[in-house]
């Protein structure tokens, strides 16, 4: 990930309390913070709550940053660590992912439906959607440490230094991890890609 020259300037500004710095930072990194939530998750109303509660804390926070690594990495450290705790709150409940899933309303109970999105090959796009639908899927079963180093590297492009930085672990670590999580991830997907 190339570390953008401005941002030195912004995270200054934005220190001594500019709000049109620090959105500006929120508009470059809202996208890959959402993505990077969204992975972890896999929820994308969740992931939007979540990035929004991260641009919170790293307001509140920027004054403490003490420039040791890039914002980028810093930011990162931050979402990761956030998505991580979410995990941990949730692993008493149970995971429910239907689309024929019930809603519960005032009066009666609804279906949610998916809405139907007109493509040039339907077919392909659906079995494309699947492909993706399954990865994620078992991208969300893997315990948080494999899910970070899998979002970071293999989805976010980071290099295995920033993923250390980000991860607040060793490159050593972040080597065994990433190699475990990807023999992890291969074996839930045998036959997902070949069979669709």
């Amino acid at each position: 990930m190339v570390v953008d020259p401005a941002d030195p300037r912004l995270v200054e500004l934005t220190k001594k309390g500019d709000q049109v710095a620090f959105s500006q930072l929120v508009a470059k990194y809202q996208k890959k913070v959402f993505n990077l939530c969204f992975r972890f998750l896999n929820d994308q109303e969740e992931a939007k709550d979540m990035t929004q509660d991260i641009f919170v804390r790293v307001f509140k926070g920027i004054k403490d940053f003490r420039e040791e690594a890039s914002f980028s990495t810093w930011l990162y450290y931050i979402a990761c660590n956030t998505c991580k705790n979410k995990l941990r709150s949730w692993r008493s409940q149970p995971y429910i992912d239907s689309l024929d899933r019930t809603i519960e309303t005032e009066d009666d109970e609804m279906t949610v439906e998916v809405q139907d999105k007109s493509c040039p090959d339907p077919s392909k796009q659906a079995e494309a959607g699947e492909i993706r639908d399954k990865v994620q899927k078992a991208i969300a079963t893997l315990n948080p440490e494999h899910r970070e180093v899998i979002i970071l590297r293999d989805i976010q492009g980071f290099s295995y230094d920033e993923i250390a930085a980000a991860a607040g672990c060793n490159l050593g670590t972040v080597k065994s991890r990433l190699a475990r999580a990807r023999l992890e991830l291969k074996d839930k997907l045998k036959g997902v890609i070949q069979n669709g």
